[in-house]
């Protein structure tokens, strides 16, 4: 009797471990995943962490930058860590914000930011950048000028594709707590900026 209990005990166990093996496969972040750079994997031009895929331009570039004890993707205007690229393989996916934890030597243009279905934003300010783009299969952060520390990109790996819900840009004024930064976003996304406070100009 008890050779069965434990038996089917260590059935049980291995079915559970081949569920999460598949999901780590597909990587897929379960929702509101935070890629906060202090885990994961990293090479010299990725860091993987939680399913989600971050790619340098040329290169990748992680510490302490703000010395606060937590590590930050660091970036540099015109170096190969001018550009890095966010995405979970092809899955669909929600971008809810990442923080930028520190900015020096800005003189214009500021940290640009563009989605697979062309959301765009540009980041002048200090804080948490919430965007709530959603039903993107990627987005790419430049640094036009300066330096920037970046941390916490909040995912939800639930996104769903946008199916004509709505469509079209819809211009949205978004404050960061050190400023107000003007961001363009797929129809999707305009209630949730809405309900956040965001003041949307135009659009549905």
């Amino acid at each position: 009797m008890y050779k069965l209990i434990s038996i089917a005990v260590v059935l049980v166990l291995i079915s559970v471990l081949s569920v999460s093996a598949t999901a780590l496969a597909k990587g897929k972040p379960s929702s509101g995943s935070v890629v906060t750079f202090d885990s994961g994997t990293t090479s010299s031009t990725t860091h993987v962490e939680d399913g989600v895929t971050v790619r340098g331009f040329q290169s990748i570039v992680i510490f302490d930058t703000d010395g606060d004890g937590d590590k930050e993707l660091d970036l540099k205007a015109g170096g190969g860590n001018t550009i890095f690229k966010v995405d979970l393989g092809g899955s669909v996916f929600d971008l809810t914000s990442f923080d930028i934890d520190r900015i020096t030597d800005l003189t214009d243009g500021g940290i640009s930011v563009i989605s697979s279905e062309g959301d765009s934003a540009t980041i002048t300010n200090l804080g948490t950048i919430t965007l709530n783009w959603s039903g993107i299969t990627g987005f790419k952060v430049t640094v036009i000028s300066g330096k920037v520390a970046v941390d916490n990109i909040v995912i939800n790996g639930d996104g769903k594709t946008n199916n004509g819900k709505k469509s079209g840009k819809t211009t949205c004024l978004h404050d960061t707590g050190h400023g107000t930064t003007k961001i363009n976003v797929n129809g999707n996304s305009v209630d949730a900026h809405r309900a956040h406070g965001d003041k949307c100009l135009t659009g549905p």
